[in-house]
């Protein structure tokens, strides 16, 4: 009679147990991992344009400069049985390393020193590659133009390469528009000196 009527019974119910209500074997919550928190943007972080200035002005002055500068000493100087356009490729050559090599090297220097030393980020950083990418590659169309014979071709290069060299100088030197005036040094004594550094250095390279 008793295993009869212990079948008859109902099986007991278990409740469910939550498991965001556990707790460890020492009695204590299980601690929530730390959040991570993100580090606001640095102003002064210049390290895309600096970089693409930077490599392109170590490539105009290793590649077309230097490059072109040794076949031409070879060619005047050791008598290297090559017919070249000498006076044209000279020329060009100057070019390069005057207003591709050393002003984009200077652009990509100042990109670093100038905010800092002003105390006062730039506001269109993104300018500076543009305006480098575009000097770049006027330098290139004249030095492949220039020795090129009289014709379509060669006229349509050199203007091309006239008329982007001054504007990639323009675009690549707006990066620094304004930031005097946002500058945290004062405008007289002898810590402004550097002003008349900046425009007699930049008078000196135009006219080179």
């Amino acid at each position: 009679m008793s295993e009869s009527a212990d079948e008859n019974q109902p099986a007991p119910v278990v409740a469910p147990v939550s498991v965001t209500g556990r707790v460890g074997q020492s009695g204590t919550c299980p601690a929530r991992a730390p959040r991570r928190t993100v580090a606001p943007a640095n102003p002064f972080d210049v390290s895309r344009p600096y970089t693409t200035s930077m490599r392109l002005s170590l490539a105009l002055g290793l590649v077309p400069g230097l490059g072109t500068g040794l076949l031409l000493v070879l060619v005047a100087g050791a008598g290297l049985p090559v017919n070249i356009a000498w006076p044209q490729l000279a020329q060009a050559h100057g070019q390069v390393q005057a207003l591709g090599y050393t002003l984009l090297f200077i652009i990509a220097v100042g990109l670093q020193h100038f905010p800092r030393f002003l105390g006062a980020p730039l506001m269109h950083v993104q300018r500076a590659q543009w305006g480098a990418g575009l000097v770049a590659l006027a330098l290139v169309a004249r030095l492949v133009g220039q020795p090129l014979a009289p014709g379509v071709g060669r006229v349509t290069v050199l203007v091309f390469s006239v008329l982007a060299l001054p504007v990639g100088m323009l675009i690549a030197g707006s990066v620094f528009h304004g930031l005097s005036r946002r500058s945290a040094q004062p405008d007289s004594g002898p810590s402004a000196a550097w002003r008349r550094f900046v425009v007699v250095a930049g008078l000196a390279l135009g006219a080179a």
